[in-house]
């Protein structure tokens, strides 16, 4: 049951790449461990730049900040921060549900936020779903 709950959640990050207009990336992490649970790219990516991707997360959005956020935040809602540079926009959300998994996706133009939000939240409540099983 937990492979075919891995298989949804790549199939979902797929969707999102697919369905957010301008994504290239998409990788899950577990902050606890800041190992990349999945990973849906256009190209290769290397371990080296996910290590990095997943690193940058935990800095944006498990830092002070992030803690003062979230206390003041509803049960459900999800921080979410932008990076913009000069090549791309990096999306970094993190989940306030039952898991606290994160979503890293980098785009060539801003994403439409509702659009972003609802595929995060779809794969985020298929990875609450892993950890129960």
């Amino acid at each position: 049951m937990a492979s075919e709950l891995r298989q949804k959640i790549q199939e979902a990050a797929d969707k999102l790449r697919d369905r957010v207009d301008g994504c290239d990336l998409v990788i899950l992490i577990d902050p606890e461990t800041n190992l990349v649970l999945c990973k849906s790219s256009e190209k290769p990516v290397s371990q080296d730049q996910l290590d990095r991707l997943a690193d940058s997360a935990l800095v944006e959005l498990d830092g002070p900040l992030a803690s003062a956020l979230t206390s003041n935040a509803a049960g459900k809602d999800s921080l979410t921060s932008f990076n913009i540079g000069k090549q791309s926009i990096l999306a970094v959300i993190k989940s306030q549900g039952s898991t606290e998994d994160m979503l890293v996706c980098q785009f060539k133009t801003m994403p439409n936020r509702s659009d972003l939000r609802d595929a995060a939240g779809q794969i985020f409540n298929l990875s609450t779903d892993v950890e129960a099983a």
